[in-house]
């Protein structure tokens, strides 16, 4: 690989300290990259459903198979791409494949035209995102790789996360189209600006880096084949990362495709999906720990509500951090002073019923809306028509944390 000429007055230096101000502007861009995805995490599924009819959840999930298969193949090739036309010629072709996207998502006539927005969109993040880890890396050099892609991955979730709510809450106000989608053209423009006319290419800091390291080993460069199965199967180290990355892509598509679903099915209108798809998001991004934590704790419940006469769990052991009960038919519990004991002891929770399913959490303002709402049902019968207290069986849920991680 051939280095492009550099000012002699400016010799490349490695480092993020070094580096800092073309890291940080890395960093701003990947953030316009990650939000040009969450601009349809809240309500591309809400408009499969209200605008085009699509009832079949395969139908709707689709933009999720083609987005995916698109930044897949394009992440295979976008380092290639890179070496041998640039990176931030790469990062700025992706920009400009971006362009149309917005525009498609706001005129589409049928669900084709939002496939097609998806298969741009998946290339555009597979050559802007993969482009801006390489330059990152690029800059910062050995030691601070994993510090570089932290600070990327963090960067693009975050916006993910923020862009959601926002669409969510201009959707909820304004309608599904074509408001919530003027934002990409604002992230477009932005984005495409800043790559074009401030982005530096970083090719030469990768050529000081080899002069440091040394010749190539005897073998040389593994091929792309070598690399995949190396990665893939023949490295334990290399392979069970790239399956953690798998899983961790499919939580991810989950939570994209099923969980607006899932919120609208509640009731809950897009405002309060957004806010719910974008902590979920950050959840299963940034607190992957953390959740094995609430799982615990929710299985620590379970087993001190086991123990309460007139409480009754509908599964034994919870999988989730969510853990389902209901109250006995024989009514010496109520509803309402479960509530205040709780409240004296720190678990602040509140109950509402969302057509006619009684849920329990610890944000009372997220069912605020919600009031007026409630399903009137026969003396000791749930929705569902089994005996139960007061709605019958209850979800014990905290964003964020479970109460579980209380004393009960």
């Amino acid at each position: 690989m051939t280095a492009p000429a550099t000012d002699a007055a400016t010799p490349v230096r490695l480092g993020l300290r070094e580096n800092l101000a073309q890291f940080t502007l890395l960093v701003i861009v990947n953030a316009f990259v990650g939000a040009m995805v969450g601009l349809e995490r809240s309500i591309l599924p809400a408009m499969a459903e209200q605008e085009f009819q699509l009832a079949a959840r395969t139908a709707v999930l689709s933009f999720i198979v083609v987005f995916g298969i698109a930044k897949a193949l394009t992440n295979y090739g976008a380092g290639r791409l890179s070496e041998r036309f640039g990176r931030k010629h790469v990062l700025v072709a992706g920009w400009l494949v971006a362009v149309p996207v917005p525009f498609l998502l706001m005129s589409a006539p049928t669900w084709n035209w939002v496939l097609a927005a998806n298969l741009l969109l998946g290339i555009s993040q597979g050559l802007t995102w993969s482009t801006t880890v390489i330059m990152k890396i690029d800059l910062v050099g050995p030691r601070q790789r994993g510090l570089a892609m932290g600070l990327n991955e963090f960067a693009g979730y975050v916006a993910v996360a923020a862009s959601a709510l926002a669409t969510g809450w201009i959707a909820a106000r304004y309608g599904i189209r074509p408001q919530p989608f003027y934002l990409g053209v604002a992230f477009v423009v932005v984005g495409l600006a800043l790559s074009t006319f401030l982005v530096r290419e970083t090719r030469h800091h990768v050529a000081h880096e080899s002069t440091l390291v040394g010749a190539l080993p005897p073998d040389g460069m593994p091929t792309p084949r070598q690399v995949f199965w190396r990665t893939t199967l023949l490295d334990s180290n290399l392979a069970s990362v790239s399956q953690a990355g798998l899983v961790n892509n499919l939580n991810d598509g989950m939570a994209w495709g099923l969980f607006p679903l899932v919120f609208a099915a509640a009731g809950m209108n897009l405002a309060q999906v957004g806010v719910l798809a974008a902590t979920g998001l950050l959840a299963l991004k940034t607190m992957i720990e953390r959740l094995a934590e609430d799982h615990a704790n929710a299985r620590r419940l379970a087993e001190g509500l086991r123990g309460i006469p007139g409480i009754e769990l509908e599964t034994p052991a919870p999988q989730t951090n969510m853990v389902y009960f209901r109250l006995a038919q024989s009514g010496k519990l109520d509803a309402a002073e479960i509530v205040e004991q709780m409240r004296k002891r720190g678990i602040l929770a509140d109950r509402a019923d969302l057509g006619g399913r009684s849920v329990w959490t610890t944000a009372p303002e997220a069912h605020r809306a919600e009031e007026g709402r409630r399903v009137d049902h026969p003396p000791g019968h749930d929705a569902g028509g089994r005996g139960g207290q007061r709605g019958g069986p209850a979800r014990q849920h905290q964003p964020g944390r479970s109460a579980g991680a209380h004393r009960v």
